[in-house]
């Protein structure tokens, strides 16, 4: 015998209930975050509206809340990793002493973060001194390998020489994210809630990617401390070690063959010009279309291999590279801030967006002349370099694996009346790389 109808009322309440429930909730997202109103009518009423602010405010700071777990998983990973090599090397708790006052905060912070956080803005804070933390705990675990691999070294001095560079984010709006949205109409604030909605996403998003990007960072260059490579450890012609970072060529580590930058007082640029511009003795060539890596490896038994851009450059043009990789040209530009202090890095060396050890680079571009004219040029490779001007080999390095120095060669060169072209060829042999061509007027 069949059941009557009634009995099934009920349940079909419910499920329509919910779907309607459903449907109103995804609507009305996308009428709030995507909907761009053709007039100014009010969407929702005040209390409807406070309630999507709210759910959506939640379920972003639980979408926050996982990418903050993920990224302290990966901290725990790193401080490991350091904390062997610190052991092995005999360091000790001296480098908790080096750490400055805003490294100490960061810390801290980091430290005080859990999983129960409820408000927004205290878990992208948290993100925040989460991956300053990292940058720090990588930058000790730099110091602490090149202290074991060195013992001459001090960890201070292995700190110091191992500085990376750190990311800026910005601080959300608290007062936009709390605000009591009451209308969707311009100036009630929904605009601004969405604004920092975006601004904690795209922001942690990037934290939880460079998170992984040290990781890996770290896992390579602790994995490659010994590579089969047997080596006596207090020569200083110790072969290149590890993936990454911004003091690891043993030359770098002694500090008696430190390059000075130099004060040039260069302008960027890529024209030379008689009746106008700048008056300046130096200008540093600024911009750049770079393409890499093709492979070489710890041999270095590709130096002498041409590779398509020396055959000739054409920005469209696409190769294979390191590990059947498709390589484009990408263009790349320095910044114009003077070296401070301190600063062992001067401000017109050029490094590749993504940098692979034992690899090669090529760099291009174009230096404008008004005229023929002879000028002074000064070039600087880390490793081994080349220069083409005008599909003429100009320079070559010497083949030794050697720190940048942006005045390692200084010669004369003849540039032609209107566009010149320049070719760079630059290896890495490991560790950091880069390259730069500065220019002086003869006269």
């Amino acid at each position: 015998m069949s059941e009557p109808i009634e009995v099934q009322e009920p349940f079909a309440r419910k499920l329509m209930t919910a779907v309607v429930f459903a449907v109103l909730v995804v609507g009305g997202g996308y009428m709030l975050f995507f909907h761009t109103p053709t007039d100014q009518a009010n969407l929702f009423s005040p209390g409807e509206l406070r309630r999507v602010v709210r759910d959506y405010r939640n379920q972003q700071t639980q979408r926050l809340r996982g990418e903050l777990a993920e990224m302290q998983a990966i901290l725990g990973e790193m401080r490991r990793v350091r904390d062997q090599w610190i052991t092995d090397a005999g360091i000790g708790d001296e480098h908790e002493a080096t750490l400055d006052e805003q490294e100490q905060g960061f810390r801290a912070a980091a430290a005080a973060a859990g999983s129960d956080m409820e408000q927004l803005h205290d878990v992208y804070d948290a993100g925040r001194a989460v991956e300053q933390d990292m940058f720090t705990v990588y930058r000790e675990f730099l110091a602490a390998r090149s202290v074991g691999l060195r013992p001459s070294l001090s960890y201070e001095q292995a700190y110091e020489s191992s500085a990376t560079p750190r990311p800026s984010r910005p601080e959300l709006d608290r007062a936009a994210l709390y605000r009591d949205i009451t209308t969707t109409l311009p100036g009630g604030g929904l605009d601004e809630f969405k604004q920092q909605i975006k601004l904690s996403t795209i922001e942690m998003r990037e934290m939880t990617e460079n998170a992984k990007k040290l990781l890996a960072f770290t896992k390579k260059a602790n994995a490659g401390a010994g590579d089969g490579i047997d080596v006596d450890l207090s020569s200083d012609d110790v072969a290149m070690i590890g993936y990454r970072g911004p003091e690891l060529m043993p030359e770098e580590l002694d500090y008696t063959h430190q390059p000075d930058p130099g004060n040039y007082d260069a302008v960027p640029g890529r024209k030379l010009t008689t009746a106008s511009g700048t008056d300046t003795q130096w200008m540093y060539v600024d911009s750049w279309y770079i393409i890499g890596p093709f492979p070489s490896d710890r041999r270095r038994e590709n130096l002498d291999i041409r590779f398509g851009p020396e055959a000739s450059v054409n920005l469209d043009d696409v190769f294979t590279g390191s590990g059947g990789d498709k390589l484009r040209w990408e263009y790349k530009k320095t910044g114009h801030v003077s070296p401070g202090p301190g600063k062992k890095q001067a401000f017109w060396k050029i490094e590749p967006k993504n940098v692979d050890a034992y690899s090669i680079y090529y760099a291009t571009t174009e230096l404008y002349s008004d005229m023929p004219r002879e000028v002074w040029i000064a070039t600087g490779t880390d490793d081994y370099g080349k220069l083409w001007i005008n599909d003429d080999l100009i320079w070559t390095s010497p083949k030794e694996r050697k720190p940048y120095h942006a005045t390692e060669n200084v010669q004369l060169a003849k540039l032609q009346q209107g566009q010149n072209k320049i070719l760079y060829r630059v290896e890495n042999a490991g560790g950091t790389m880069g390259f730069s061509l500065m220019i002086r007027l003869a006269e």
